[in-house]
Parts: C-alpha cells; sequence; structure tokens
C-alpha cells in the first residue's frame, strides 16, 4: 500500500541535502516547520520537509499519529498483536489488580540498590549496573553459574573417571 504524506516545504528548489522534521503525537508537520527559519542561517544549500503523519489520532480527533499509541489513545492494537483479551487488559491498565505485585518489584528493586536502567540481576545475587562490555556480563555469568553449580565429585580420588567422562 502506498500512502502519500501531505507536508509543507521550506527552503532551495535544488538543495544539496534535506532536513526533516517528524512531529511527535498530536502534532503536525506545520508545529515543526517554523524552526527551519532558525536553522536555515546555519544550514545553507538546506530545504526543509515537514510532513504530516498519515493518521488522526484516533485519541482526541486532534493532530496526527505516525502510529497507534495504545496507552495514549486507547487503541487495541498492541493488545491484539499480543494475543491478549482487548477487555481485559483494558480492565488490568484501569485497574489495580497487580498493584501488590508491582510494588514487591519495586521493593526488591530498592533492596537491590536498583536506581537506573540497565540492571541485570543474575540468580537473585549478583548485579550489573549500567551498559557493560560483553566480557564483564560475561565473567558475572560464569560466576554466578559456578556459585550454583558446586563440583559433585563421581568417585574418590577420580577412579571411576576415564577418557570418556566420569561415572556416577
Amino acid at each position: 500500500m502506498i500512502r502519500t504524506l501531505r507536508s509543507a516545504r521550506k527552503g532551495l528548489a535544488r538543495p544539496k541535502a534535506l532536513v526533516v522534521f517528524l512531529h511527535g503525537y498530536g502534532a503536525d508537520g506545520a508545529d515543526l516547520l517554523g524552526l527551519a527559519d532558525v536553522l536555515a542561517p546555519h544550514l545553507p544549500k538546506v530545504a526543509f520537509l515537514a510532513p504530516d503523519a498519515p493518521e488522526v489520532c484516533t485519541g482526541g480527533g486532534f493532530g496526527r499519529q505516525w502510529f497507534p499509541i495504545p496507552w495514549i489513545d486507547g487503541s487495541d492494537q498492541a493488545v491484539a498483536e499480543a494475543g491478549l483479551d482487548a477487555d481485559e487488559a483494558r480492565a488490568v491498565l484501569a485497574g489495580d489488580r497487580y498493584a501488590a505485585e508491582v510494588r514487591a518489584d519495586e521493593a526488591q528493586a530498592r533492596a537491590y540498590g536498583i536506581s537506573g536502567v540497565p540492571f541485570f540481576v543474575v540468580d537473585g545475587a549478583y548485579g550489573v549496573n549500567g551498559a557493560q562490555p560483553v566480557e564483564a556480563l560475561t565473567q558475572v555469568l560464569a560466576t554466578a553459574w559456578a556459585a550454583g553449580q558446586p563440583l559433585v565429585m563421581a568417585a574418590a580420588g577420580g577412579s571411576g573417571c576415564d577418557a570418556d567422562g566420569c561415572s556416577v
């Protein structure tokens, strides 16, 4: 399906570069096109384009949207894609059915000392704060695995082992 977007434009007819302003939910291209007047002196040989999103906002009847945002507009797209019952999902979002579980998760996060994201908890015993290199995460996983998998000797002195493994 091909959609044609309505848009407004400022700048050169044959520019060397193009700046495209994409508005947020409930706005339209005209809301941002005024930025072209401010930016043009700093960006010579540039044209500015501000398209309107293809859909009218479903939640309020004003402005445009690029895609539905269920928690703002009440649409059921995400609910349907997740295979959930729409009425049940709305009831859960509007109520406090899982409030106790959420508060318990928040309390556990405070107990771990989590104050930002990302934060990784491994086996409930190891925490990694912030974005880390792969090596750091691999080391934590190896440490947690070793702590959770104690060595079990198959036979005293290793006599139950040969080149193919150990008998248990």
